[in-house]
């Protein structure tokens, strides 16, 4: 269990429902808790080797929708231009490098089944206690003014 928390994988997958927790801003773009450990991640694996054969088995495997996408961000980045949405190829380009990382330390990892179960479940698990948190300092909600009509509706 101690190899899992310790796991960098790990944290990613089970952070991922945090996506709305804003830590920092750098320029217009919004940094999020899940970005600052994908980031992580990415360190990691730039600068461990043994993740490199993940990284290749995942390029051969899926090399031709990777070849697809990086033709449609061009076209993506050139309608977008002048928008609010202008900075989404940049983040849509993290996304794919982070799900690449993901899947080369998933592709590598002996023990894929049990690190996304303990991940998956710590994500409902932290999920849960951290509205609950969030819940107790907003305190106690009344719902008196919620009452039903009093004439019908015609």
């Amino acid at each position: 269990m101690t190899r899992l928390l310790i796991h960098p994988i790990f944290w990613v997958i089970a952070l991922m429902p945090f996506v709305w927790l804003e830590s920092f801003r750098i320029g217009g773009m919004s940094i999020n808790l899940p970005y600052i450990f994908a980031l992580a991640l990415l360190g990691v694996t730039v600068v461990t080797p043994a993740y490199y054969r993940g990284t290749a088995s995942i390029l051969r495997s899926f090399g031709i929708w990777l070849a697809a996408y990086a033709f449609y961000l061009p076209i993506l980045t050139l309608s977008l231009v002048g928008s609010e949405a202008q900075g989404m190829p940049v983040r849509q380009i993290f996304f794919a490098i982070s799900a690449l990382a993901c899947a080369a330390w998933l592709a590598e990892n002996g023990n894929r089944g049990n690190m996304l179960r303990a991940a998956g479940f710590s994500a409902l698990l932290l999920t849960v206690v951290v509205i609950e948190i969030l819940a107790r300092s907003v305190g106690p909600v009344s719902y008196t003014h919620l009452t039903l009509p009093t004439t019908p509706y015609v």
